[in-house]
């Protein structure tokens, strides 16, 4: 449940310095590290987070805005647009081949460039 726990400080584990329930920072390990430092300055920041689906999402940005909702509908936007753009791309290859009654060498040409275009779409990972 929120609110819950018994635990009056945070430990970093890598560098072992410890963290009030408020972000302040208490305690420096290894001290003589560091020279003289003001624990007053070194708090944690407060920073805007959003828990969706599982996944957290924050702004490494103290005081910034985080919209959640209209950063998801741009990726969504993005990646509709890309599958868009690939599919569109691939339907004009197939129909120039389709419609291509030139010789041999126009048709390997047009294979040729298929094959660029299928290989480049395996590579950006676009189906």
């Amino acid at each position: 449940e929120e609110g819950q726990g018994r635990q009056p400080r945070f430990t970093c584990i890598y560098h072992a310095w410890s963290y009030g329930l408020d972000g302040k920072l208490l305690a420096i390990a290894s001290n003589n590290l560091f020279g003289d430092v003001n624990k007053d300055e070194l708090g944690l920041a407060e920073l805007p987070v959003e828990e969706r689906d599982g996944v957290i999402w924050a702004v490494l940005t103290p005081g910034a805005k985080l919209d959640l909702d209209d950063f998801l509908s741009a990726v969504s936007w993005a990646a509709g647009y890309a599958r868009r753009t690939h599919d569109d791309r691939a339907s004009r290859t197939r129909a120039a081949i389709a419609s291509s009654a030139g010789t041999p060498r126009d048709r390997r040409a047009m294979r040729s460039q298929r094959q660029l275009s299928d290989r480049s779409c395996q590579i950006s990972g676009i189906q």
